[in-house]
């Protein structure tokens, strides 16, 4: 059974409850560019990026047959090659349990399913799992991250040197360190970047526990070796999507801590950007510029721009039919402090920005097509021309009679 070190819980400091947004920035991490972290919606299991340049591990099919204990993980995988300390046994590849072992690779919300094998740390809080990745280096990690333990860590890294961290305090700052007592929308919601809302309370228990998405009730019981358990539904379950920006690229993560089980775990070497049903959770390193579509009928996405260093703004990555993009604004409504495309931010702070839009013109004519009624008025004014020639022609001629 998962024992979930709570006597953590009791000893944390107020200063360090202050931290628990997101890990600090490591004092060596310099550049003009970030690592910007999204979630993706309840009961996801599956990355939701681009192929294009995409490995997925999955853990299945690998030599050996995994079992609940005592399998030490292979070490030649997908997405790159895996390092394990202080020895083997503190990597476990493990047949489905009540806490790991995603039922689904897809990008959308999946319930129940029997579950599948997974990776997960074993018998010592010292764990470390490190996966280094192929020559170059990637612009893109994800993973489900299944009932994480307090203790657990991701650190990512450029060769020696650390570029961002992620622990599970930082998930319990965004998502609550428990189900709400009034589920699930007691503890609030977040919002995804095309304006869903997904009630935290969506994010606890295992998505096998579960009968519909979304989740009209707790994720329920789960069996294993003949008894049914529930210990699941108090810890957070998701699928984590780091997007690396900028100059910054990962040449390996490192999983620590005791009791990490995770599955799923994809890697790009293409800069990516986050789905619109993902939500952003934060940057990681340095000051984050968050870009919003500013319309809902606005296609296309934006990853955040996170940098060290003043930087110029992102190129817009938003579509909108009938529409030209001039800029951005910190009010959607545009009656903030505006700022030109790609213009240059110091990044001494976060910032909001929305996308501003006006309607387009039609090869120098009047406004372009802004809905439904537009042809009609068309017909309309071609009509009333044609009206108003014959009319003048008509007078012209009386005139030389």
């Amino acid at each position: 059974m998962k024992l979930r070190p709570f006597v953590l819980a009791a000893l944390a400091t107020t200063a360090s409850i202050a931290l628990v947004p997101l890990a600090p920035v490591p004092a060596h991490a310099t550049g003009s560019g970030g690592v910007a972290l999204y979630l993706s919606a309840p009961l996801v299991q599956g990355s939701g990026i681009d192929p294009e340049g995409t490995l997925t591990e999955n853990f299945n099919g690998l030599a050996g047959s995994p079992t609940t204990v005592d399998v030490d993980c292979p070490t030649d995988l997908a997405i790159g090659t895996l390092s394990v300390a202080p020895s083997t046994a503190a990597c476990q590849y493990r047949i489905p349990g009540i806490y790991g072992g995603a039922s689904s690779t897809t990008s959308s919300p999946f319930f129940g399913g029997d579950g599948s094998a997974y990776f997960g740390t074993y018998g010592n809080p010292n764990a470390e799992l490190t996966f280094t990745f192929p020559a170059g280096g990637v612009k893109y990690v994800g993973f489900w991250w299944s009932g994480g333990n307090r203790g657990n860590v991701v650190t990512f890294y450029n060769g020696a040197t650390e570029i961002a961290s992620l622990d599970t305090l930082a998930l319990e700052g965004l998502l609550g360190d428990g189900p709400p007592s009034s589920w699930p929308s007691g503890n609030g919601s977040v919002t995804s970047i095309d304006g869903t809302d997904y009630p935290k309370g969506h994010y606890f228990g295992n998505p096998r526990g579960y009968s519909e998405s979304p989740p009209l009730s707790q994720s329920a019981g789960i069996a294993q070796g003949g008894d049914t358990y529930t210990e699941h539904r108090g810890y957070l379950f998701g699928y984590i999507n780091l997007f690396l920006t900028g100059d910054q690229t990962a040449t390996s993560v490192k999983f620590s801590g005791n009791g990490f089980e995770f599955d799923n775990l994809t890697t790009s070497t293409l800069a990516q950007a986050p789905d619109t049903s993902m939500f952003f959770a934060g940057g990681l390193v340095g000051q984050t510029v968050q870009f919003l579509p500013g319309g809902t009928d606005v296609t296309g996405s934006m990853v955040a721009q996170s940098s060290t260093t003043a930087a110029n703004l992102s190129a817009n990555g938003y579509q909108r039919s009938g529409y030209t993009f001039t800029g951005w604004n910190t009010a959607e409504d545009g009656t903030g402090t505006p700022y030109e495309a790609g213009a240059n931010f110091d990044f001494a702070r976060d910032l909001i920005l929305y996308a501003q839009w006006e309607l387009a013109e039609d090869d120098g004519e009047p406004l372009a097509n802004t809905g439904a009624d537009y042809s009609a008025l068309t017909a309309l004014a071609s009509v009333f021309a044609v009206a108003v020639a014959i009319a003048v022609a008509t007078r012209v001629s009386r005139r030389r009679v």
